[in-house]
């Protein structure tokens, strides 16, 4: 494989990132609504705590805990910022 090969391999993947983070997203608004509707707070940082933990298990060479935990703080800054704006 040259460069142009690796980087359509790039764009395809990325393509599928973004694809998963809207169903993500699309998850994550649903419950934003039933948190809405039973009077819940938007923000649970207990839950986030286990979430990035979680994550973080699936690390390795390539994607460092640390690369997992700053990429999870976006995705689910993401979510809350979307729940806020029910």
């Amino acid at each position: 494989m040259n460069i142009d090969d690796l980087r359509e391999e790039i764009d395809k993947c990325n393509i599928e990132l973004i694809n998963i983070l809207k169903k993500r997203q699309i998850i994550a608004k649903q419950i934003g609504i039933i948190k809405k509707a039973k009077n819940i707070k938007t923000y649970d940082p207990l839950r986030e705590k286990v979430i990035i933990n979680k994550m973080k298990s699936f690390s390795d060479e390539n994607l460092s805990e640390e690369m997992i935990e700053n990429i999870f703080k976006e995705i689910l800054l993401a979510s809350k910022i979307l729940q806020n704006s029910l």
